[in-house]
């Protein structure tokens, strides 16, 4: 009997692996609003019209996330006893009463939106601690550290550090505060896009799918003749005509041509053979609300314009080479260097808003310190999702309609590669605005500041919870010396992601 007492919730056979499994997998689908609704009649709650969802991954990409659910879970299971089952789920925020509510205001019935209770059980966790030694995202310290618990974070990777800081650390220290001044900043950021990038995009458009072409011996060869564009429709290419066709055909990409582009778009980039422009980088379709319509010579121009704006301005990005001990970055090594990964406009965009941050970022640490610094963090966060969402290496998902990610392309082919396609987004009427959300309140597309509102209610005034730590997991006995309670750790599968 003694045995048993002391034998933890997570070590019997009591946890509800069915609802745990059933609220995960709602929770990390990419489209989940079907799904919400499907829970709500699964558990006899009247669903809403929409919902409101802000997810951690909208604070920046990283490529192991975890459910928040299952965190939370395994937290609890490992501090309860095994025969607390029914404490258990009311902590966890599984309960019908408290989903119910959420819905009322909103949100989806799922657990990681739920605020656990743990002064109605009497439930205190003052002396235990949890640390996470190889944390990535951040789900399994963020969780401890809403359960109140005394939580430890502890990551290799510099990028990782920052976006466990940016999730449990500064939301915890800062609160609301934190909230509303990125909010504001934000904002000021999105006016300064608008005033200096206006003048290079077609107001009301959603997006570009550009053509690559190669010209060779006097003769322009595409890189493309189908493209999906819509589950219903594909565009045709036949030299200068195209044609948006119903029906449906893959995307045919002329691989062949792609060293060749390579090499005449860095040379572009790099002030040289500025007549190909037009050749290699040729707007062939527009988006808008009422659908597509094919490029026209107004839009190109306003590429051409960008191109000399870039010309005359030399953004300054990030010049380091592409790794070539890197098998991600394989197929691209003949664009040489990561300001090459980006066409003159895209260029043009992120180099004046890498410029604005940076430079704003001196401001707010000379004026409010660590606080400033910690607000130009989300900042820099917001910043390269642009870079993700908006390079040469996307691709266009044609069932969703919409621009699919540098990171996208890597999930697909763990490797980043070149279609005879890419899009691109319109930043200061559309993607700037979809990436920081500051005016949210009940509906998010994936924005930041939902997510950082979010992060600072539930984490407030439990600074003294938290320590995020930048260590090697082998060295962990160099940096702690007090009783850890218990390790939760997702540790990293060998090759399945190169970070």
């Amino acid at each position: 009997m003694e045995e048993n007492r002391s034998m933890k919730l997570v070590e019997s056979d009591s946890l509800p692996v069915d609802i745990l499994s059933r609220d995960a997998a709602i929770e990390m689908s990419f489209k989940p609003r079907p799904s919400y609704f499907a829970r709500c009649k699964e558990l006899g709650i009247p669903a809403s019209k929409d919902f409101y969802d802000p997810k951690v991954r909208s604070l920046h990409p990283w490529l192991a996330r975890r459910s928040r659910s299952i965190a939370r879970a395994l937290n609890l299971a490992a501090l309860l006893p095994s025969n607390s089952l029914r404490e258990f789920l009311t902590l966890l925020g599984f309960d019908t009463d408290k989903l119910r509510l959420l819905v009322e205001k909103g949100y989806p019935p799922l657990i990681s939106y739920t605020t656990p209770n743990l002064n109605s059980l009497e439930m205190r966790f003052e002396n235990e601690v949890i640390m996470d030694p190889m944390a990535g995202g951040g789900s399994i310290p963020l969780e401890s550290a809403i359960l109140g618990v005394n939580t430890i974070a502890c990551e290799y990777n510099p990028v990782a550090f920052l976006l466990l800081k940016a999730t449990i650390e500064f939301p915890a220290r800062y609160g609301m505060k934190l909230y509303l001044k990125v909010r504001n900043e934000a904002e000021k950021l999105i006016d300064y896009a608008l005033r200096k990038l206006s003048p290079f995009y077609e107001r009301g458009v959603e997006g570009y799918i550009i053509l690559r072409q190669v010209t060779l011996n006097g003769e322009v060869y595409p890189l493309a003749s189908t493209i999906p564009l819509t589950s219903g429709s594909f565009i045709s290419i036949g030299g200068e005509r195209v044609k948006i066709v119903k029906g449906w055909a893959s995307l045919a990409t002329n691989r062949k041509f792609l060293s060749v582009w390579m090499r005449q778009h860095s040379s572009l980039l790099e002030g040289r053979n500025g007549e190909l422009l037009d050749v290699l980088h040729r707007c062939l379709i527009v988006q808008t609300k009422r659908g597509f319509r094919l490029a026209n010579e107004s839009d190109q121009e306003l590429l051409r314009k960008a191109f000399e704006e870039y010309c005359r301005v030399k953004p300054t990005l990030p010049g380091s080479e592409l790794p070539s001990d890197n098998s991600v970055f394989k197929d691209l090594l003949l664009l040489k260097k990561y300001s090459n990964l980006f066409n003159p406009r895209q260029a043009l965009a992120l180099g004046l808003l890498i410029d604005y941050v940076r430079k704003r970022v001196v401001e707010l640490m000379e004026g409010e310190g660590e606080f400033g610094a910690a607000v130009g963090l989300y900042l820099a966060l917001g910043i390269d999702r642009l870079a993700d969402f908006n390079s040469i290496i996307t691709t266009w998902n044609a069932n969703q309609a919409t621009i699919r990610d540098s990171i996208g392309s890597y999930y697909k082919f763990r490797k980043f590669r070149l279609e005879g396609v890419y899009a691109e987004a319109i930043v200061p009427f559309r993607t700037l605005e979809w990436i920081f959300e500051p005016n949210a309140k009940d509906r998010t597309a994936g924005g930041i500041c939902p997510i950082l509102r979010e992060l600072c209610e539930k984490l407030e005034g439990k600074s003294d919870k938290v320590k995020v730590c930048l260590c090697n997991v082998m060295e962990l006995s160099k940096h702690f010396h007090e009783k850890i309670s218990i390790i939760n750790v997702d540790p990293p599968y060998y090759d399945q992601h190169v970070y």
